[in-house]
């Protein structure tokens, strides 16, 4: 009976000695993924604070080869993360003209012009061209800007 006892003892002693191992084991593996996980955040991080910095440069270069004017018109930049692409929103000295463009591209993905005629209501033109779907019409800056406000946040 007390070798019984003792062998149990033993036993107990032996998968206490396990569990702890174990525990430190799992304790060790959970620091190491806190660190990966963090140092990829931070890459992350760094990363899209790099790719917007190309996007503005891209943008101010893109604006002005497409011939606006710094000292009048508006120019705003965004990299869209989800969307991996850079937009610029650009706007004529009245806001008169609006346009949302790639930036590398310089593809057209928006546009409002309200041209007004003298004694007579403005004419409004604004087309939106979403990614991958069609040419749709708007009537209004208000259209207009909730649909480029997608692309910019």
């Amino acid at each position: 009976m007390k070798f019984l006892v003792s062998a149990l003892l033993l036993l107990v002693i032996i998968l206490g000695w396990f569990l702890n191992v174990e525990i430190t084991s799992n304790r060790e593996q959970r620091d190491q993924i806190q660190k990966i996980t963090a140092s990829r955040a931070e890459k992350s991080k760094r990363d899209a604070f790099e790719l917007q910095a190309k996007c503005a440069q891209q943008a101010t270069k893109t604006f002005r080869e497409l011939g606006y004017n710094p000292s009048s018109d508006q120019l705003q930049n965004h990299y869209n993360q989800k969307l991996n692409r850079c937009f610029m929103a650009v706007s004529t000295q009245f806001g008169s003209f609006k346009y949302l463009f790639d930036a590398y591209e310089e593809r057209e993905y928006a546009e409002f012009n309200r041209v007004f005629i003298k004694g007579g209501n403005p004419i409004i033109v604004c087309s939106l061209m979403p990614l991958g779907a069609e040419l749709k019409s708007c009537n209004s800056d208000r259209e207009y800007s909730a649909f480029i406000e997608q692309y910019l946040n």
